[in-house]
Formats: C-alpha cells, structure tokens, sequence
C-alpha cells in the first residue's frame, strides 16, 4: 500500500513539473511566424504560417526559404534566405510600453520594424558593431565578418564594437562596419552598386537586394558627403 502511494506521489509529482514547465514555456512566447516560405525552423523544429516563436528561440531558414515575424509588441522581423537569429531576450510590458528585446544577428539578411515599444528598448548585436533603434525601419546583413545597414524609415545608432564610436544612420543612408573597427558612411541610393564592388558574397549580394526591394529611401547619388563622413583608415 505505501508503494503504491509514493508511486502515485511520484506520478503526481512528475505531472505537476511538466505543467509548470509547459506554462513556463507557453509564457516565454513572444509571437508567430507571420509568413513562412519553404524551410524554416525554430528551436531546431519546422515552422509553419501561424506557428509561435519563443523567447530564447534560434530561428534558422534554408536556401530559397524565408520568415516573416511579428511579435507581441507589433515588432517586425524578416528573416532571409539562409540566415539565422537569436531571439535572446524579450521583455514587454503593454501598460507601459516599455520593456527590452535583444536579438542576436547570425550570418544572414534581416528587414526590422520596430514595434510599439518604446525605441530605446530595442538592441540588435552583431559581431562588429550594436545597433540600436529610433523608430526604425532597416535593412541589415551580417556576413560573419561584417556589417552593412540601410535605414529606410526613422533612425538607427550603430556602435562600432569593442569601444565606439556610435554613428547615426538616418533614413536614406548605409553604413558597412569593418572588422577593425573602420567604417563608411553613405548615402544610400547606390547602395547595390558599392556592395558589389566592396566584394561582398553574390548569393548575400543578391539576397540583400531582394529584401531591401522598392523600400530603399534614395536621396541622390553618392555626393560630397560620401567622402567626408567616413572613417576609413586602416580598412582591410
């Protein structure tokens, strides 16, 4: 008789640790994959149109696949071809409006829309450089060994990592973060066209230019201020 209490016990404990766990996990969602083309995962599983993402989440696409993500707070983040993010930390408080949301950019190329959080709230890491958001909408891709940004709405503060500085990036320009720390500063309407010709892989190449799309805000051409607002002097 007693065996067969702790028995029950044991089994009433085991199913009272995997409710906690699974209300813990269903508390950690922080949105849905909006839009989901070919294959997409989340947390090593496939993901679908509708399926919810996770706070602490890795969100991985293959070749010719992409996701479109929309998080409780409105945030927006698309996420290209072959491309991964970490969705490290995401914290909102709908009364007040404020919160954090921390992703960590992989290898790839992301679309971000900020939500109805406060800005500020927003940080974006990559391996050379912080971004950080004012009411933004941008285009970014990380190689691996750098960074290039195109801010199509808003403003966004990119800190040059380890130590500085941070350069403003306003809507119709880009900015390409070296591994050294150097960096160029650009207006934006020929962005493609310097990309190309800074080496940078086709298939990123590609991928950027189809992400970026009709949003891209041009003003002008690559005029005086592309030569004088610039850090390049020890570019590799």
């Amino acid at each position: 008789m007693r065996t067969g209490l702790k028995t029950l016990n044991f089994i009433a404990l085991a199913a009272g640790f995997v409710l906690a766990s699974n209300a813990a996990f269903a508390q950690a969602r922080i949105g849905v994959a909006a839009v989901v083309k070919n294959q997409v995962t989340g947390g090593g599983a496939p993901l679908s149109s509708g399926s919810s993402v996770h706070a602490n989440e890795i969100i991985k696409t293959g070749e010719a696949s992409s996701a479109q993500l929309l998080f409780v707070d409105q945030t927006s983040l698309m996420v290209g071809a072959k491309s991964e993010v970490k969705l490290d930390r995401f914290v909102y408080d709908p009364n007040s409006g404020n919160g954090k949301v921390v992703m960590n950019a992989g290898k790839g190329v992301f679309r971000f829309v900020s939500g109805s959080q406060n800005s500020k709230s927003y940080q974006i890491n990559t391996p050379v450089a912080t971004i950080g958001v004012r009411g933004t909408v941008f285009t970014f891709l990380n190689s691996g060994t750098q960074l290039f940004l195109t801010t199509s709405n808003g403003l966004v503060l990119v800190t040059i990592l380890p130590n500085g500085p941070t350069v403003e990036v306003p809507a119709g320009w880009s900015i390409v973060v070296y591994p050294n720390g150097s960096y160029q500063k650009f207006q934006s309407s020929d962005t493609t066209n310097f990309l190309r010709n800074a080496g940078l892989d086709q298939r990123l190449l590609e991928e950027y230019s189809n992400v970026l799309g009709d949003h891209n805000n041009t003003q002008g051409g690559l005029s005086a201020p592309f030569f004088s607002d610039f850090r390049l002097k020890n570019r590799p």
